[in-house]
């Protein structure tokens, strides 16, 4: 048979994906007649961890194992590339990224270029993301329907945004093509180029809430797991994912649910770690942040540092940091007031305030009778011996959400005593709005610790490049104070404050 006259089925078998649905693939494309070229590829899963070749290259002989195929003679096995330009989690982000702007039109059209069928000898779909790409498409002609019917809205008032590439290029050439997490695309041509207008990602304005408020919306239990944090005594309790995701399944049928907890299903039922503009990773608990918490205390417990009196924690989540100096504070009853901020109002309102109840039950239970593991109560008296004994106590916590800069300030005034961040330089996008709060808060006394990984792959950002944008400040210096080793992706903690 003429090569060229063969329908090609071309898959991107994940380490991680289902055995079974393997096969059965393999099975249809035989029967089929089709050539497959298949390799196992590193997914958005190991996007953040360097793999050794060795390791990698033994993850692939026990997929193959599990697949039981040793031999195929109907599979021309072909090495992908590490670097790709066949990127379909990029183009699912803008589709996802204009549903969440309400740009119906441009998500549906995009989307349907998705689902185009192929002409004959071009790859085509065979299993990942059609289902997904069908529904999100139905959406948006639904939305499209309905907004006809309406009197369109007024546009809103322009504000800061941050910008995209506006470019994706798909190129099918043998040595050309990585795909993640059994993501393709169906072509019409051997390279296609998708035009869209500039993606311009708006920032969400700062807001600060009612701690009160986020506490009476505490559910009746709160699940948790502890933190041991290395080489220290300290343990940091945070809430669990899956107790999240069941608090809003509960409360979906709800009729005052707001847009922004649709949102957060979206984040949490996604594969995406992050979302430009719609969510910023807020949900999980990132490494750095434990590093950050082991060095605070290291440092506390070495007597080189005192519990801070304002402490400021930039891209918070889970706020681990935060939560242990937190502790501190309550059990050695220093006064403390501590700015915990995420751009999304639903992390802080599902992950960080729970969080701080949890800190906050630590300390009054103790820590050789806290269970390492395990579920609490959160009854309408315990909400109010909490507020009760923070106030009492001297602690004052401002939830504040939105993009970073330089109108972040005026919610930082007085400039915090220590600012923390942990996993916030990734994206060289949103590096300068960062360095705005950065510079604003060291400008006006404050000392910043950054803990960040030395490079992130697939997105671009790195310490490298943070210090360069601190050195481009000239009014600041930064130095390295702790490094961690590990054998993945090399982490550091950075300590910025102005230059005397």
């Amino acid at each position: 048979m003429d090569p060229a006259d063969t329908e090609v089925s071309l898959f991107a078998l994940d380490l991680g994906s289902d055995i079974e649905d393997v096969k059965e693939d393999l099975a249809a494309s035989e029967a089929a007649g089709c050539t497959v070229i298949a390799e196992p590829v590193k997914g958005k899963k190991d996007r953040h961890a360097v793999m050794s070749e060795e390791e990698y290259a033994k993850q692939k002989e026990n997929f193959w194992r599990n697949v039981n195929i040793e031999e195929p003679g109907m599979l021309e096995k072909k090495t992908l590339p590490a670097e790709t330009k066949f990127d379909i989690s990029r183009i699912k982000s803008a589709i996802e990224l204009f549903y969440y702007q309400r740009q119906y039109e441009k998500a549906l059209n995009l989307a349907t270029e998705f689902l185009k069928e192929p002409t004959k000898g071009a790859p085509r779909i065979v299993s990942g993301d059609r289902k997904e790409m069908e529904d999100l498409a139905r959406r948006c002609e639904q939305k499209l329907a309905h907004a006809s019917s309406q009197k369109p809205a007024a546009a809103p008032n322009p504000i800061p945004a941050i910008q995209m590439s506006s470019t994706f290029t798909f190129n099918f050439a043998d040595e050309d093509i990585e795909i993640d997490e059994n993501e393709q695309l169906a072509s019409a041509t051997s390279s296609l180029s998708l035009e869209c207008p500039a993606l311009t990602v708006p920032s969400l304005t700062p807001c600060v809430h009612d701690l009160t408020q986020f506490v009476s919306r505490l559910p009746h239990k709160l699940n948790y797991s502890t933190l041991n944090i290395p080489n220290t005594s300290a343990r940091i309790p945070k809430r669990e994912l899956w107790d999240i995701k069941l608090q809003l399944m509960h409360e979906e049928n709800l009729d005052d649910v707001k847009e922004e907890d649709e949102r957060t299903k979206e984040a949490l039922n996604g594969v995406d770690d992050v979302i430009p503009g719609v969510y910023e990773g807020g949900f999980k608990t990132w490494e750095c942040s434990i590093d950050l918490s082991r060095y605070l205390s290291m440092e506390i417990g070495a007597g080189t540092l005192t519990c801070p009196e304002r402490v400021a924690e930039l891209g918070c989540g889970s706020a681990l940091p935060s939560m242990h100096l937190l502790h501190q504070a309550l059990l050695k009853g220093h006064a403390l007031a501590l700015t915990l901020q995420d751009y999304n109002a639903s992390v802080l309102q599902h992950v960080t305030v729970p969080n701080v109840y949890l800190a906050w039950a630590l300390s009054r239970v103790g820590a050789e009778e806290w269970e390492g593991d395990g579920e609490i109560d959160v009854t309408d008296e315990d909400k109010t011996a909490f507020l009760n004994d923070l106030k009492t106590k001297n602690i004052q916590i401002t939830l504040l959400s939105g993009g970073w800069g330089v109108e972040m300030l005026e919610y930082m005034n007085p400039a915090p005593t220590i600012l923390l961040a942990s996993e916030t330089i990734y994206s060289p996008n949103s590096l300068p709005a960062f360095m705005d709060v950065l510079h604003g808060c060291c400008a006006a006394g404050s000392q910043a610790l950054v803990a960040a990984k030395k490079v992130y792959f697939g997105v671009g950002g790195g310490v490298d490049e943070f210090k360069r944008a601190v050195e481009a400040r000239n009014l600041l210096r930064s130095g390295v104070v702790d490094d961690v080793s590990t054998q993945g992706v090399a982490r550091t903690i950075l300590k910025v404050k102005a230059r005397s």
